[in-house]
């Protein structure tokens, strides 16, 4: 999170862009991927379209992560993909 707001304040700062997440002139996706601490490999990634605010872009991280935790606890795989196209095709 925090490293897509000094990106996004860099890039205002410099006047790369205007930064307004509104109109789509700056856009972040998350990557999220949880795993028990004991694992050494990666875990399958989601990734997490965020919409016009970091304050959305911070609770679908989160989001995303306790679905996850639910999955694994539960005995589940996480399937590696988009998050935002997996939801429109349920």
């Amino acid at each position: 999170m925090v490293y897509a707001q000094e990106l996004h304040r860099l890039l205002v700062d410099y006047s790369i862009c205007s930064g307004n997440m509104e109109k789509g002139e700056f856009r972040c996706d998350a990557n999220v991927s949880v795993r028990p601490a004991w694992e050494r490999r990666s875990a399958p990634g989601v990734r997490s379209r965020t919409s016009t605010h970091f304050r959305f872009m911070e609770h679908a991280i989160e989001f995303e992560a306790k679905r996850q935790i639910e999955i694994l606890e539960d005995g589940g795989k996480i399937v590696q993909g988009d998050e935002a196209l997996r939801s429109r095709q349920e």
